[in-house]
């Protein structure tokens, strides 16, 4: 797809950054979406227990604890893994949604973006090192990916895959609603 073809597809947000919505999905579409050059990924608040139950999981008390098995509700955690182990534990998330940073660096200790207003942890994140996010409520929901780029996203709606599941801007005279 050339740059006219893609404008249909890519909004231009504010701050110079770009996003990308996608049709329902699940995580699978990481696959085609994660640039190759960043090998950071952080997944943020990730519940490993989609239901709030009550579930037998090895926890450690402290950092210093062995884990041991211990009945456990509404356990949820970041998770910061190297691009390349992701993509290959990939189909375990895919029935859980996702709030995904990719980002060239290490995240800092202290860097928490729960708190943060979208535009001020946009322009935090991207001091940091990030270059895309990924926000998948729910599987089989319609998912946004913000890049720093135009390219990012270009370089992923190159795959058919992608490109199917493009969801038009609402300023496109197109009716049609997703990529041919």
């Amino acid at each position: 797809m050339n740059s006219e073809q893609t404008d249909s597809f890519i909004n231009e947000q504010d701050d110079g950054s770009f996003c990308l919505a996608l049709a329902p999905c699940t995580s699978r579409v990481l696959a085609y979406l994660l640039d190759p050059s960043a090998r950071i990924i952080w997944l943020v608040n990730h519940w490993p227990h989609r239901t709030i139950q009550w579930w037998q999981a090895p926890v450690p008390l402290t950092t210093t604890d062995a884990a041991r098995l211990l009945r456990v509700r509404n356990l949820s955690y970041d998770l910061e893994m190297d691009r390349d182990t992701f993509l290959s534990e990939l189909p375990q998330f895919e029935e859980f949604g996702m709030d995904l940073y990719q980002l060239t660096r290490s995240v800092p200790d202290s860097l928490r973006v729960e708190h943060l207003t979208e535009k001020v942890r946009r322009r935090v994140l991207i001091q940091n090192g990030a270059v895309s996010h990924f926000q998948l409520p729910h599987a089989g929901e319609v998912a946004v990916f913000w890049a720093i780029s135009r390219q990012i996203l270009e370089r992923a709606l190159g795959y058919p895959e992608i490109r199917s599941l493009a969801i038009r801007n609402l300023n496109d005279p197109n009716p049609n609603n997703r990529a041919t």
